[in-house]
């Protein structure tokens, strides 16, 4: 379960519904896959909610340990919102940065992801950024470009003892304004 913490219950219902079965993905009716979700949680020693689980809900619904919220694990993919700084040659940081969200995927946002990143607040963090994976995947593109804009920055969140920073993957600009 520790690959699904922190992350909201639709990431891992999202990954039942295209995996399983595993000679017919995606056959079953939703509720089935909510039933499957249901028992994997009950399996798992999730507490019984006060309500049927309904797929609508899912998104809202974080999935914590027994310990109650802890920090996103190293090598998590997460994502989140800031100013692209350079703080030296070649040496890149997220400022305003807002929180550290987990996320399953890395690829360019869609229309509709890119309308909620626009209207989501500027936060008071700092972030450090790797650039090593994002020039594997980025193919030429260049962070240059995206100096002082809002961004998404998605990547691999790295922690070396209290050091903290992200590896990026990928970053996209999702406004010119970076004041809060």
């Amino acid at each position: 379960m520790d690959n699904w913490r922190e992350d909201s219950l639709v990431s891992l219902f999202d990954k039942i519904k295209t995996s399983m079965p595993s000679d017919a993905p995606s056959t079953l009716s939703l509720q089935q896959y909510v039933d499957v979700l249901s028992f994997i949680l009950q399996k798992n020693g999730f507490p019984e909610g006060q309500t049927e689980l309904r797929t609508d809900v899912l998104v809202d619904i974080v999935l914590t340990g027994r310990k109650g919220p802890e920090p996103l694990p190293n090598g998590a993919l997460v994502r989140t919102v800031g100013c692209l700084t350079e703080a030296a040659k070649s040496s890149w940081m997220l400022a305003n940065a807002g929180p550290l969200v987990r996320t399953r995927t890395s690829r360019d946002l869609t229309p509709d992801e890119m309308k909620v990143f626009q209207k989501q607040r500027l936060g008071r963090d700092s972030v450090v950024l790797h650039t090593t994976l994002f020039r594997f995947f980025s193919r030429g593109s260049d962070l240059l470009s995206l100096i002082n804009r809002k961004v998404v920055v998605t990547g691999r969140l790295v922690r070396k003892g209290s050091d903290l920073y992200i590896e990026i993957v990928r970053a996209q600009e999702i406004g010119r304004n970076c004041k809060r």
